[in-house]
C-alpha cells in the first residue's frame, strides 16, 4: 500500500512541474513573450439602461530580442540616417516612406525597327494624329493593291486616272504586293509629305517612294514611284544576308 501511495506522489509530481514549466536538464530556456494588453477604453452605454460589456482592446505579442533606441536587434549601433535638412540641401528628392527607401523612376522610348536599305520604320501608334493618318492611308492603299484593286478615292482627283491606270497595268501582270514596310515620313511641308517603303512580293521586291498630298484638310496619294515588275524577279543567287533587316513587317489582311 505504502508502495501505491509513493508512486501515486510521484505521478503527481512530475504533472506539477510539467504544468509549472519545468524544464529538464541540458533543455535550452526558450524565447521570453512579452504581452501587452491596452487598457480599456471604458464601457458603452445603451439604450434603456443596459451597459455593455467592454471589448478588450488587441494584444500585442513581441517575440525574441528586442532592439534598443539607436541600437538594432543583434546590439550594433544603428546606421545613422541623413537629416532632411541635409537631404533637401543635396537636392535629393523622396517619395513614399522617405526615411526607408527611394523610388527610382526613368523615361522609356518606344523602340522601332529599321530597314537596311530604307532606314527606320514609321511607328503606327505614335502620339501625333496627322501622322497616323497619312500612315494609315498609305498602309490602306497597298492593302487594297495585294487584293487586287487600286483604291482611287484616297488617289489625288488630278492625278487619280494617270495612276490608277498604271497601276492597274501592273496588277493585271501579276505584279502584286505581298508585304510591305513603310519608312519614316517626311514632311518638308505642311502641305506635302513623302515616305520610302519595301515592297515584297513572291520571288522578289523593291524599294520605292510614295508621296502625299493635302488638299480641303484630307491627305491623298498624289504619286507611287516604285517598279513593281520586280517583284516577280528572283532575288540574285548568292546575295548576303542583311543581319538587321527586321522580320517585323506589315502583312496584307
Amino acid at each position: 500500500m505504502s508502495n501505491l501511495r509513493r508512486v501515486a506522489g510521484v505521478v503527481c509530481l512530475c504533472l506539477l512541474l510539467a504544468a509549472c514549466g519545468a524544464r529538464a536538464p541540458g533543455q535550452k530556456p526558450s524565447t521570453p513573450v512579452a504581452v501587452e494588453t491596452p487598457a480599456n477604453s471604458g464601457d458603452s452605454g445603451s439604450t434603456g439602461g443596459s451597459r455593455a460589456s467592454a471589448s478588450p482592446g488587441p494584444t500585442q505579442i513581441t517575440v525574441g530580442p528586442q532592439a534598443s533606441p539607436g541600437k538594432t536587434a543583434a546590439g550594433q549601433p544603428a546606421a545613422a540616417r541623413p537629416a532632411q535638412a541635409d537631404r533637401a540641401a543635396a537636392g535629393v528628392e523622396f517619395s513614399g516612406r522617405e526615411d526607408e527607401y527611394l523610388l527610382l523612376t526613368g523615361f522609356a522610348d518606344r523602340l522601332v525597327p529599321a530597314d537596311s536599305r530604307i532606314g527606320l520604320l514609321q511607328d503606327r501608334w505614335v502620339n501625333d494624329d496627322e501622322t497616323r493618318r497619312m500612315y494609315n492611308l498609305v498602309d490602306g492603299f497597298f492593302g487594297e493593291l495585294a487584293k487586287g484593286r487600286v483604291a482611287e478615292s484616297v488617289i489625288l482627283p488630278v492625278d487619280a486616272i494617270f495612276l490608277s491606270r498604271r497601276l492597274g497595268n501592273d496588277l493585271k501582270a501579276g505584279y502584286t504586293p505581298l508585304s510591305w514596310r513603310i519608312g519614316r515620313i517626311d514632311r518638308p511641308d505642311t502641305g506635302f509629305a513623302h515616305m520610302r517603303i519595301v515592297i515584297d512580293g513572291d520571288p522578289g521586291s523593291t524599294i520605292g517612294d510614295v508621296f502625299l498630298e493635302k488638299s480641303e484638310d484630307r491627305w491623298y496619294i498624289s504619286g507611287v514611284q516604285a517598279d513593281l515588275a520586280a517583284l516577280a524577279t528572283p532575288p540574285p543567287v548568292g546575295k548576303a544576308i542583311e543581319p538587321e533587316t527586321p522580320t517585323w513587317m506589315y502583312n496584307a489582311q
